[in-house]
């Protein structure tokens, strides 16, 4: 039973960290899309080369006119076997180049995401050290409040946590600034 749950914890641990990986996902989408358009452009081509070997076949018997049945028999088995096996080689090369699209696309696609990923990245960094910078002058005149709150002070006591405050409150007001004279700048 304790197996079972902890496999059953990885599990959920791993298919938890697996859907957040927005990248991958996308990463996993253009490699698919990529794919079945080179497939829906390589059926066509395949389609159209068989069918002009099929149809050039079909006019070079018309011309040979009536003659011997057994040479014609003979003949249509061949290109019988000729049709087949160009059959054969035209899927068996769609399928080889359908997993090297699949390969390349998966690459290019990866390529492709990696500075949106990057930046991306760096967005995530960026928000995270700006609500540290935020959340530390915060905390300073919480705990301010707090303790004129809880008890009697002294005028001075009470002044002294009004200007860390008030300093706190200047600092906090430069950094908004900050940050939006940075997200400004990115529009321009």
């Amino acid at each position: 039973m304790i197996k079972t749950k902890n496999t059953l914890k990885r599990f959920v641990a791993w298919a938890t960290n697996f859907r957040n990986k927005p990248f991958f996902w996308a990463r996993l989408k253009l490699t698919f899309f990529y794919t079945i358009g080179v497939l829906v452009i390589l059926v066509i081509f395949s389609l159209a080369v068989y069918s002009m070997f099929v149809h050039s076949f079909g006019n070079e018997m018309e011309f040979e006119g009536g003659g011997h049945e057994q040479e014609l028999s003979i003949e249509m088995q061949v290109i019988d076997r000729a049709e087949d096996r160009l059959q054969a080689i035209l899927i068996t090369i769609d399928c080889f180049v359908i997993i090297l699209i699949a390969g390349l696309s998966y690459y290019l696609a990866g390529k492709t995401l990696q500075p949106i990923e990057e930046s991306y990245q760096r967005q995530k960094k960026f928000v995270a050290d700006a609500a540290h910078e935020l959340r530390t002058p915060l905390a300073v005149m919480t705990t301010g409040a707090e303790a004129v709150l809880s008890s009697d002070n002294s005028k001075e006591k009470y002044q002294k946590i009004l200007k860390d405050s008030l300093e706190e409150m200047k600092y906090l007001s430069n950094t908004v600034n900050d940050l939006l004279f940075l997200a400004r700048s990115d529009n321009l």
